[in-house]
This record gives structure tokens, sequence and C-alpha cells, in this order.
């Protein structure tokens, strides 16, 4: 019997996700986008990869300083990742009002699709390295 609370990674990675990239796809302009590709992909290769190392560096070093939280390496880096895809949810949205270059337009939306994805890999990764540590959540830094 499982929680109702839980929701399966598997729904997620199957269902939900590829219809949110498949949304933001179809909206997106294809020419801006692949017009602006490289720089699509060095944005969010680049700084989905520095975000994760940097802050997973900092909650390892951080929470070894408090005695009460520590967290492995791993688990600190699984929560870079998770971090690492965090958009401004006000920026696409400016954005919307069609006021702005296209090429931006399509730079910042193709970068926030590509993190996610990116993120989405970093975490699977970082997970492998060891499983039993997937196993943080919101309780475990609270208490």
């Amino acid at each position: 019997d499982q929680d109702p609370a839980v929701v399966d990674p598997e729904l997620f990675f199957y269902i939900a996700l590829p219809l949110i990239v498949f949304d933001t796809g179809f909206r997106l302009s294809q020419k801006h986008f692949f017009r602006n590709f490289s720089a699509i992909m060095a944005l969010a290769f680049l700084g989905g990869l520095t975000s994760t190392l940097v802050s997973g560096l900092l909650f390892y070093v951080y929470t070894g300083n408090i005695n009460s939280i520590p967290l492995s390496w791993t688990d600190s880096f699984l929560l870079a990742s998770l971090l690492a895809a965090t958009d401004p949810g006000l920026s696409p949205s400016i954005l919307e009002d069609g006021s702005v270059d296209p090429d931006l337009h399509a730079i910042v939306h193709g970068e926030s699709v590509v993190n996610n994805a990116i993120a989405v890999v970093l975490y699977s990764t970082i997970a492998q390295f060891n499983p039993a540590s997937t196993s943080l959540n919101g309780s475990s830094l609270l208490y």
C-alpha cells in the first residue's frame, strides 16, 4: 500500500515532463531557437554544471559545520542539482508580452527547457553514486 501523497517518479518522467517540454517547445519559434542554439546550450550546460558544483560544495562545507544536519557529498550534490534547475518564474513570463527581441525570448525559454533536462540528468547521475542517499527529504533537513 503506497502513501497517496507520494508521486511516482516514473509518472513524472514519462508523462508530466514530456508534456511540459512539448508545450514549451511548441510555443517557441524554431527559427530563433536554432539560430541561438549554441548560446542556449552554452548557458544551460555551463550554468547548470557550475551552479551544481558550486552549490553542492557550499552545501557540503556549510552543513558539515552544523552538527545537527551534516549532508553527505551525494546528498549535497543531489540538492544542488535540484536547485540548479530553478528558474525565476517571472523572467519567462515578462518576455511573453512581445515587446522583447525574439532572439532574447528564444534564448531565455530555450535555456529554461534545456536547463531542466540537464537537471534531470545530473540528478539521475549523482543518485547512482549512492542510491541509499536519495531518501533526502524535507523532514530530514528540519529535524
